[in-house]
C-alpha cells in the first residue's frame, strides 16, 4: 500500500478505546502525566481533530503531504475527516485539480474517498472499504500490513504509553489555539507494549521504520493532549521523513457520520485479492 494512505490513516484516526477519568487533586510527575494523556484526551468520548503533515525528502526531492480535518466519536469509533493533499505528496497529485481524500470511519471498517485510489488497484467506485477483520487477515498472511483505528500504533495518542520515563523533558508553556499548555518531550520505545496491554502485532520497530520516536506533547491544565508533534523515517529508496502535528480541541463535540451507500462502495480485499 502507497505509504502516503498508510500516513494518513495513521494521522487521522484518533484512539478509539474506553476511557478513564484524571484526578487533578495535585500535580503529577511529568512522566505520570504523558502515561495517563490518552484517558484524559478522550474522556469526553469526542473530540475534533487538525493534522498537518510535511513530507521532507532528501537531495533535492522536493516536500508534500497534506492538511486536514475531523471530528470523531472514540467510544462509538465513528468519526469523519477531509484531507487536502500538496502537490507533492505523491507523483499522481500534481495532475489533480483538487487534491482531496475524505474518510468516513464507522465501527471496524473505514472508508476513503481518494483520488490515488486507483494506485491500489482496479476501483471502479467512489469509495474504498477497508474492513477491519479483512485487514488483519492480510496482515497475518504478511502480505498487507495495515493499520486500523483502534490499533495502538494507528493512534498516535496510544503512542504515549510506550514512553520512556527517563527521557522526559519539561520545556516549559506554550500557548495551543488560546489554550496555556505544558511543552512535554519524551522517547516512544516502538517495541514495547503500551502500559498494560500484552505484546500486539504492529509493535514491531519496522513497522515505524524505527526502535525510537521522538515526540513532543502538549499538555492542558486536564492533562489532556492539545498539540502533538512527531517525525517518521520515509521507507523508499531515497530516505526523507514526514513530520505529523496533530491537534484536538472541541471535547465532547457531537459527531454525525453518513456511511457511502453500497453501490458506491469497492472493498479493499476484493482488490488485493485480484
Amino acid at each position: 500500500m502507497p505509504r502516503l494512505v498508510l500516513t494518513i490513516l495513521l494521522s487521522i484516526a484518533p484512539v478509539f478505546a474506553a476511557c478513564g477519568g484524571v484526578d487533578r487533586a495535585t500535580p503529577p510527575p511529568a512522566a505520570t502525566r504523558l502515561a495517563r494523556a490518552e484517558d484524559a484526551t478522550t474522556a469526553l468520548g469526542s473530540l475534533r481533530t487538525a493534522v498537518v503533515a510535511t513530507t521532507s525528502l532528501p537531495e533535492g526531492g522536493g516536500l508534500g503531504g497534506f492538511v486536514g480535518e475531523g471530528v470523531f466519536d472514540v467510544r462509538s469509533r465513528r468519526g469523519r475527516s477531509t484531507l487536502h493533499l500538496s502537490q507533492g505528496s505523491s507523483p499522481g497529485v500534481a495532475a489533480l485539480d483538487d487534491p482531496v481524500v475524505e474518510v468516513v470511519v464507522d465501527g471496524g471498517a473505514v472508508y476513503v474517498r481518494s483520488p490515488l485510489n486507483h494506485l491500489l488497484g482496479a476501483i471502479d467506485t467512489p469509495w474504498l472499504r477497508i474492513d477491519e477483520s479483512a485487514a488483519e487477515d492480510l496482515a497475518s498472511a504478511g502480505s498487507y500490513p495495515l493499520r486500523l483505528p483502534g490499533d495502538p500504533l494507528a493512534t498516535p495518542l496510544a503512542l504515549l504509553g510506550r514512553i520512556d520515563p527517563a527521557t522526559v523533558l519539561d520545556l516549559g508553556s506554550a500557548d495551543v489555539g488560546g489554550v496555556v499548555t505544558t511543552h512535554l518531550r519524551a522517547t516512544i520505545v516502538v517495541g514495547r507494549p503500551p502500559a498494560g496491554e500484552d505484546s500486539h502485532p504492529w509493535s514491531s520497530p519496522a513497522e515505524l521504520g524505527t526502535d525510537r520516536l521522538e515526540v513532543d506533547a502538549f499538555l492542558d491544565d486536564d492533562d489532556r493532549v492539545r498539540r502533538l508533534v512527531y517525525e517518521l523515517p520515509l521507507d523508499g529508496p531515497g530516505g526523507g521523513y514526514q513530520r505529523i502535528e496533530l491537534e484536538h480541541s472541541h471535547f465532547g463535540a457531537r459527531v454525525q457520520v453518513q456511511v457511502p451507500a453500497a453501490e458506491e462502495i469497492t472493498d479493499l480485499a476484493d482488490v488485493v485479492g485480484r
